[in-house]
């Protein structure tokens, strides 16, 4: 899966990589993202984090896959997560995140929009 990791000492703060696929711990579902939010702090982050780091907090998108051990969002909800790094995968990749940190977004509030509400918002 390709994904941007943090380059800091190379041309680019950023590039685009192969990374591995996600795997989910029991707590924590599968999201397709549809759309992921930019914060200040992340953008600065790419400057100290080591080489390798993902950046990524903002997701909106729909869950592919619930919890193995059945908390949190259904399959086919449409939600708004938090995540520590790496969500800045683009659309339909595919990511986990734990149950508590996701909440389902209203049909009248598109993925885009719900994406800036977690940590940029």
């Amino acid at each position: 899966m390709l994904a941007p990791v943090n380059t800091p000492q190379g041309q680019a703060p950023a590039e685009i990589r192969d990374v591995a696929e996600p795997e989910a711990a029991p707590n924590e579902a599968i999201v397709e993202v549809k759309a992921f939010g930019l914060n200040r702090g992340e953008l600065m982050l790419l400057a100290t984090r080591p080489e390798g780091w993902q950046p990524g907090q903002d997701i909106a998108g729909i869950v592919v896959k619930a919890a193995a051990d059945g908390s949190g969002p259904r399959v086919g909800a449409r939600v708004v997560g938090l995540a520590d790094q790496a969500w800045w995968l683009g659309p339909a990749c595919r990511g986990p995140n734990h149950q508590a940190r996701l909440a389902p977004i209203p049909d009248n509030v598109s993925f885009t929009s719900a994406a800036t509400l977690p940590v940029a918002g």
